[in-house]
């Protein structure tokens, strides 16, 4: 009985509240939550509720890959042409000089000198270095017979078919009978023998004019 009466106390309570303006915090959550619920549009339809974009081309930075790749090759080219750069020996240019047949006959003829063979007085070795000297020197500056390979006997036949003046024969001649006695023949040498054939090549050597 007692809790009819709160009830209906409270009801009207409810109902002069309402009549003079005033609402209760349940009653304006209800109504508010029902606009927000009318007023909210229409969800659509399929997968567009979830906000999924539709299907479309991923462009791909071809060109920008490619560009990437170009300067790595580029790259690694410029540094192998630096390695080899680094490593390519510097070629300096030779000088050649070239020697006319006189000179090269008198350079052998400074080299004999100063070779052990002419200051132990060797005369074989030294006839056999003189005459290739001759012979050399014979077939280079005048086209005389076939160089350091001919015998006296083919140099002397040479020399006799080539028009060679006398004197420039007859000195040839000695020079040769000379150092093919001490070679062959196992003759014994003069003491200032070497220097006075020596000598004689050299005349022949600087002589210009060997033929009439």
């Amino acid at each position: 009985m007692k809790d009819k009466r709160q009830g209906s106390r409270n009801r009207g309570r409810a109902s002069f509240l309402h009549k003079a303006g005033f609402s209760s915090p349940v009653t304006n959550f209800a109504a508010s939550a029902t606009v927000a619920v009318a007023s909210q549009p229409a969800l659509p339809p399929g997968e567009e509720i979830y906000d999924l974009m539709p299907a479309h081309m991923v462009d791909l930075p071809l060109g920008h890959l490619l560009l990437q790749a170009l300067a790595v090759v580029v790259a690694f080219w410029l540094l192998w042409l630096f390695y080899r750069w680094l490593t390519t020996p510097v070629q300096r240019p030779r000088r050649t000089i070239e020697l006319s047949p006189q000179q090269m006959a008198l350079r052998a003829i400074a080299r004999l000198e100063r070779s052990p063979v002419w200051q132990q007085r060797q005369m074989k070795e030294i006839c056999e270095s003189l005459a290739g000297i001759l012979k050399t020197f014979a077939h280079d500056a005048h086209a005389i017979g076939i160089g350091p390979a001919a015998t006296s006997d083919e140099l002397l036949d040479s020399l006799r078919s080539g028009g060679i003046v006398g004197q420039i024969f007859a000195r040839c001649r000695d020079l040769l009978n000379n150092c093919d006695r001490i070679k062959f023949a196992g003759a014994r040498a003069e003491a200032n023998l070497a220097d006075s054939m020596l000598g004689d090549l050299k005349q022949l050597i600087t002589q210009e004019d060997w033929r009439s």
